[in-house]
């Protein structure tokens, strides 16, 4: 008797541990100028528009506090239409750390050219 009880303690632990965990939040373009709150833990996938072929790129030019949220991978997807040319996406992968507030500021720009960016997105990102 004394090890099914144990066993539906160690159950009962494990649903609570496996229902806290929090889905990963994904925001795109619209999400710039806003505020995304996460848990310790949780994942932050931002993915925006980008197109290789014009020389644009998507740079950072405020990485976000690594004691905060910590970049877990960046890939692009070609877009799927195969037309050369076509525009695909840029994503980072984030992974909240602990509490704390921080921000990511990314540019869209070639590289080489010393004018404004094409475009700008901006987040704010508090860990609770």
């Amino acid at each position: 008797m004394t090890r099914v009880l144990a066993l539906f303690a160690a159950l009962a632990v494990f649903a609570t541990i496996v229902g806290c965990s929090q889905p990963p939040v994904q925001v795109g373009p619209d999400a710039s100028g806003s505020t995304v709150t996460l848990r310790p833990g949780q994942g932050l996938t931002v993915e925006l528009e980008s197109n290789a072929s014009t020389g644009f790129r998507w740079a950072f030019t405020t990485e976000p506090d690594a004691g905060v949220l910590t970049l877990a991978g960046n890939d692009y997807q070609a877009p799927s239409s195969g037309m050369v040319g076509a525009p695909g996406k840029e994503a980072w992968r984030f992974t909240a750390v602990k509490a704390g507030t921080t921000s990511l500021t990314l540019v869209y720009a070639r590289p080489w050219e010393s004018v404004m960016p094409e475009k700008t997105f901006t987040l704010t990102v508090e860990v609770k």
